[in-house]
């Protein structure tokens, strides 16, 4: 333990030295409400000596790393401890060890020492505290990989950061709809709402409506804190607003619902108990009648309350639909049409993808088996050419029939294209698409919230390239 204490004096008085050298200010982190690390032409403040590099009590807690933004799909721990110490794992409780040591302060820079860290091979990680985010702008060693900042957008840098896994109970989705009467346009908007609490304190409003057929979205991000029953959220850039938090965890309050309005609303958003489950989910069901083959389109939405619509679109036939509410026993959904004497349907949600009978068209009595896919598993993917990708360019089309289309170019050229089915499953690493072709062949991916990594074929010869695909 003293070794490990001398080596990370001897390397914090070393980083001290060099950043008091070095001139320029370091970026705000509440500049643009968003934390920050320093940009390639910054640098960090020097630290203020004499401080005590012990003194690291006030940011002693358990921390979630998600490694989604910098290129992995991968959600790791680190914890903080009140005697300095620190732990990197891949669970909270009964997790492997990816690094251990002690954490040092000089003035507003932190850093990690690795208990592996020795005089001739130094292991550091240096971050910087933004509210209850710890944003590191040198590497993060995790086991025996890193997590390095992504500098794809060299103006736009991420960064390495740790969330405080702070207000926990209160962690999650809020909901509500609010309806208002616009007279001059005579008619009445609905604005879908949702609230959602996350780690590091931060928070994330969105509010769906429609404008004369016209599908409208506001946004807004900033950071939370409650107090007993108060809760305060302060947008990126713009004031704290004070709400009320009751006993049952209903929020109560004012905000901002369309990009256009300029006066906040009163909402009453309830905890969404079908968070998990919410979403878009599209499956096409191809119905032999005899000589005829009968296709349609459905579309399954699920809101965040327990509240569904089902639409059923066949050419030249009439539009089935249906709403209703359901409910969820682990990965069973109960589904109850609002239609008078329906009775209830059974369906099953597993790794992003649902069964359930619905009907598919008003001439078609009865109830049909039909495959839903979540909507980060379907549609339109693009992967643009890059340095990994050796100039390869991707599109990848995942449709809801469970097909799939693959076609990739170079310099405009088309090089290679493959077909065939999809199906989901879970990994270790998370969700992964198994794409299995006409002929044969296998390739996995994972599945992240906003890619799609995948190594798959780009020419005849079956020279394989790792792509992220995206919407």
């Amino acid at each position: 333990m003293k070794k490990i204490t001398a080596l990370f004096c001897a390397v914090l008085l070393l980083l001290a030295l060099a950043l008091s050298g070095c001139g320029g200010e370091g970026n705000d982190p509440a500049s643009d409400g968003q934390p920050s690390g320093p940009s390639q032409d910054q640098q960090e403040p020097a630290p203020a000596p004499g401080e005590s590099e012990s003194d690291v009590k006030d940011i002693a807690a358990a921390y979630q790393i998600d490694a989604a933004p910098l290129g992995m799909p991968l959600q790791v721990y680190l914890i903080i401890r009140e005697d300095g110490s620190f732990q990197l794992t891949n669970r909270l409780e009964g997790g492997d060890d990816k690094g251990s040591g002690q954490v040092g302060r000089s003035g507003d820079t932190y850093m990690l020492l690795y208990s592996d860290s020795t005089a001739e091979a130094s292991k550091t990680s240096t971050f910087t505290v933004s509210g209850k985010q710890l944003v590191f702008s040198t590497k993060l060693y995790y086991g025996s990989s890193s997590f390095a900042p992504n500098e794809e957008d060299p103006q736009n840098p991420i960064y390495p950061t740790a969330k405080a896994m702070a207000y926990t109970e209160y962690l999650g989705d809020y909901a509500g709809v609010l309806e208002e009467t616009v007279e001059a346009m005579g008619t009445t908007l609905t604005y879908a709402c949702t609230l959602t609490l996350g780690y590091g304190a931060e928070y994330s409003f969105e509010s769906l409506y429609s404008v004369m057929g016209s599908d409208q979205v506001f946004t807004q991000t900033g950071t939370f804190e409650i107090d007993g029953g108060k809760i305060t959220l302060t947008a990126e850039g713009g004031e704290a607003t004070e709400g009320a938090v009751s006993a049952d965890k209903t929020i109560d309050i004012q905000s901002l619902v369309s990009a256009q309005g300029s006066e906040k609303k009163e909402l009453t958003l309830k905890p969404a108990t079908t968070s998990e489950q919410a979403g878009t989910y599209t499956g096409i069901k191809n119905m032999e009648m005899g000589p005829m083959v009968m296709t349609s389109n459905a579309t399954l939405k699920l809101d965040r309350l327990g509240g569904y619509t089902y639409l059923a679109q066949m050419e030249g036939e009439e539009d089935y639909a249906e709403q209703g509410t359901f409910t969820v026993d682990g990965t069973k959904l109960i589904f109850q049409s609002d239609a008078e004497g329906a009775e209830a349907v059974e369906g099953v949600l597993e790794n992003h993808t649902l069964t359930c009978k619905f009907r598919i068209s008003n001439d078609v009595p009865m109830a049909t088996e039909i495959v839903f896919y979540a909507d980060d598993i379907q549609g339109q993917f693009t992967a643009a050419p890059s340095e990994e990708a050796n100039g390869y360019a991707g599109a990848l089309t995942l449709n809801g029939d469970g097909t799939y289309a693959i076609a990739v170019t170079k310099d405009g050229t088309e090089t290679y294209a493959e077909a065939g089915t999809f199906e989901a499953a879970a990994s270790q690493m998370g969700l992964s698409l198994l794409l299995t072709s006409e002929s044969g062949g296998t390739v996995s991916g994972v599945v992240s919230e906003n890619a799609i990594n995948i190594n798959h074929a780009v020419d005849a010869a079956g020279t394989e390239v790792g792509f992220q695909y995206k919407k």
